[in-house]
């Protein structure tokens, strides 16, 4: 693993693998909900969308015939706090596939007709995630949890912020957000490095060497719930409790706390909500961590009869657990959980991309994978038991909730 510093600041970041015939590179930008002032609303994830649209020398379709003739795969995604334009392709084409990417990122014309064009597909993305209320339960979580801080905002933005983004508002969002303090470039899979260094350091040179204004955080959990009333089949419930922030090494404890609680087949709120009481096909608990704050969530679906009473027991295994802790077969299998589940996801050259794009991004620093599985192993029963009052604080709990009737939590 290398980590290298481009003259205009941008640091690239690559993990060269030998036995592997592919090669993945994503650009990663701090662009997303988190960095938008209230007049952008899903201005990050917009631009994702645009950037495909056609740069000063491609149209989307030559974008998308020359990815095809390479039989290489072209992507995007935007989350809280970062966005990732990606490449994936045999190794024979890395540098194709390099140069089409950085030209999408660099030399996008964002022209206004394909603009509002644009803007009707992302108002139907909304529409679709309204539509899907075990996705959007999870957006009027953040907004529950997060309340007014931006971390609370949709990704998509609403459909009033979308249709007020003009293209002066894209190119001032992008010569605040896309500069090489906020940049940087993830590469796993089989390429020359010399070569593709040289690659990015010309066809990356477009990003200007600024230095990114810090954000100021200031956030503290507080009691609060959203009740969305629709004529569903199921009730949807989230509930959302205090988590971690990324680079604390408090969060693989709490993993491992997720894991047990809800967080597979074994997990007491599987075991005893869905196996023993049938009251739900789908229950389960997360961890969401971002680079200043954290959450520990908790999902469950179920008839609009049952929903009462699947809080009252989710509540008792959180009493439970607070009051008796757990056993030493339950972490055993957490933790096992934790370390296959972080090995498994090494096989993929994108994975490996992906996490290594994020650390370096939002972190700034990277683990190697020794040691990273060393932070696992560390885990013991004892660092999971001390952060159970933390994080099962159900004074200042959040909820969301969207179906037929509200519910007490």
């Amino acid at each position: 693993m290398f980590i290298e510093t481009l003259n205009n600041g941008i640091q690239v970041i690559g993990e060269q693998i030998d036995s592997v015939s592919s090669t993945t590179i994503g650009v990663w930008a701090k662009s997303g909900s988190l960095y938008e002032n209230q007049n952008e609303g899903g201005i990050s994830h917009f631009i994702e969308h645009m950037i495909f649209k056609g740069t000063q020398k491609r149209s989307a379709s030559d974008i998308a015939f020359e990815m095809d003739a390479i039989g290489g795969q072209i992507n995007a995604f935007t989350a809280k706090e970062c966005t990732c334009f990606y490449v994936k392709t045999i190794s024979d084409y890395a540098d194709e596939a390099t140069e089409v990417l950085c030209d999408i990122v660099c030399s996008s014309v964002f022209d206004p007709k394909e603009m509002e064009k644009e803007k009707g597909v992302v108002i139907e993305e909304i529409g679709m995630v309204e539509d899907t209320p075990e996705d959007y339960v999870h957006d009027l979580l953040a907004e529950s949890y997060y309340r007014d801080y931006p971390l609370a905002r949709p990704i998509l933005g609403t459909r009033e912020s979308v249709k007020s983004i003009t293209r002066d508002m894209i190119i001032d969002y992008m010569n605040r957000h896309y500069i090489s303090d906020n940049i940087i470039v993830s590469i796993v899979g089989k390429f020359d490095k010399g070569n593709m260094l040289k690659l990015l350091e010309k066809d990356l040179s477009c990003i200007k060497g600024k230095k990114a204004e810090p954000l100021e955080i200031a956030f503290k959990p507080q009691k609060n719930s959203i009740f969305k009333k629709k004529d569903t089949e199921q009730t949807h419930i989230c509930l959302a409790l205090p988590g971690y922030k990324m680079e604390d090494d408090r969060t693989y404890s709490l993993i491992a706390l997720s894991n047990l609680f809800g967080g597979g087949m074994s997990s007491r709120l599987f075991q005893n909500i869905r196996e023993k009481n049938g009251l739900v096909y789908s229950v389960y608990s997360y961890i969401s961590s971002y680079s200043h704050v954290g959450m520990f969530g908790i999902y469950a679906g179920t008839n609009d009869n049952q929903a009462q009473k699947v809080v009252d027991l989710i509540y008792k295994e959180i009493d439970d657990i607070k009051k008796n802790s757990f056993n030493k077969d339950e972490f055993l299998r957490a933790k096992q959980q934790m370390k296959a589940s972080y090995i498994m996801g090494l096989e993929s050259t994108f994975n490996r991309m992906n996490a290594l794009g994020k650390a370096l991004l939002l972190q700034e620093k990277i683990r190697t994978v020794e040691e990273t599985i060393e932070k696992i192993e560390a885990v013991n029963i004892d660092d999971v038991e001390k952060i159970l009052p933390e994080v099962f604080d159900t004074e200042n709990i959040c909820s969301s909730v969207i179906g037929k009737s509200e519910l007490k939590i």
